[in-house]
């Protein structure tokens, strides 16, 4: 796929690029043109993007005609994200939606599931999953501070900063032991998340109701981003389908929701 050169290489990417960019990627699974093992790592890859350039990488060796669409201008840029992410015919439909889910997000959205539902062999995402988790990481690497933990049904992968370089990171795949692997460069002056922070029932209650929450009647896979950002920490949920369906929402590590991008099934 050969995404347009309107994007400026810096041109800093935004959550809705990083979930068109995973639909395509959801795309190339369904076509074949990437395995499960590819289509995991791509995902990772554009969930730690800082920037449009990066993203660009993910999926350029695709065969795909459904383009980024260019980045919202700065002024006024939260009304022309959503004008982008939903077309004028289903933006009544959407804010109904929206409303309707209101009432779940105080409670988590997940008041009708059970947050310690086992997703997966491992169950890393129900509430027992994701408390055995967060503390292997305090027992085993010696800290509840991370600039990023991403957490599938089976494994997940942590980004601590290196002891000896505090302006680097060093990886680590957890699947019931940890391997560690070369992390990347990171900004210093960006605070680390403390999972300490993250209120882990009402994490699992979202994770258990992320279907309802984003608008998908059948949901195959979810998985969990938790970050550090320059404005905060910040938390994304997504859910998707083998039906190349996604959603996802952004919420505090209190649990209370800041943002959600519904699936929309008009695009």
């Amino acid at each position: 796929m050969q995404v347009p050169n309107r994007f400026s290489a810096s041109t800093r990417a935004t959550d809705n690029d990083r979930v068109l960019i995973c639909r395509t990627l959801d795309a190339g699974l369904a076509d074949g043109q990437l395995s499960g093992a590819e289509h995991e790592s791509r995902v990772s890859t554009a969930m730690h993007a800082k920037t449009v350039a990066e993203l660009r990488a993910v999926v350029t060796d695709l065969q795909n005609d459904d383009p980024l669409p260019p980045p919202p201008p700065r002024a006024g840029a939260s009304r022309t994200l959503f004008r982008l992410l939903v077309p004028a015919a289903a933006t009544v439909l959407l804010l109904i939606l929206l409303i309707a889910l209101a009432g779940n997000f105080t409670s988590g959205g997940a008041d009708e599931d059970d947050p310690d539902k086992a997703l997966g062999s491992r169950g890393y995402l129900s509430l027992r999953g994701l408390t055995e988790v967060v503390d292997v990481i305090r027992t085993d690497l010696g800290t509840t501070t991370v600039d990023d933990l991403t957490i599938y049904e089976d494994y997940a992968v942590v980004e601590t900063i290196d002891p000896q370089a505090p302006r680097l990171t060093v990886s680590h795949y957890y699947d019931g032991d940890f391997r560690t692997t070369s992390g990347s460069s990171r900004d210093p002056n960006v605070p680390p998340l403390d999972l300490t922070t993250i209120d882990l029932p009402k994490l699992a209650g979202i994770v258990a109701g992320i279907g309802r929450s984003v608008n998908l009647e059948r949901v195959d896979d979810v998985y969990v981003v938790a970050t550090s950002t320059e404005d905060g920490p910040e938390i994304l949920v997504y859910g998707k389908n083998d039906l190349s369906e996604t959603g996802y929402v952004n919420i505090e590590p209190s649990g209370r929701f800041v943002s959600v991008y519904p699936f929309d099934p008009e695009r």
